[in-house]
């Protein structure tokens, strides 16, 4: 993929109020990011650079607790977002 589209966001329920028209702005100045398995997309306590969405494959999230041996863990499959644990 190298261009986000309409389509690509229309399942996504975050945008499920847009029409087309609104939709297709996110799409214009969306950028698109491949990242293998294993690539930290953001990290803990840090801002993430933006609004980011899954569109396609599975991710994972690790989160540090007070005991070091037992992350908090969550997979989220394609299409979706979540907010940044704060």
């Amino acid at each position: 993929m190298t261009q986000v589209t309409v389509a690509d966001l229309r399942p996504i329920d975050l945008f499920d109020e847009l029409d087309d028209d609104e939709l297709g702005e996110w799409a214009a100045v969306a950028t698109v990011r491949d990242v293998g398995p294993g690539v930290v997309v953001a990290e803990q306590g840090l801002q993430p650079p933006g609004l980011q969405l899954l569109l396609e494959g599975v991710s994972g999230r690790s989160r540090s607790t007070a005991r070091p041996r037992s992350p908090s863990t969550a997979r989220r499959h394609r299409p979706g977002w979540a907010r940044s644990p704060r």
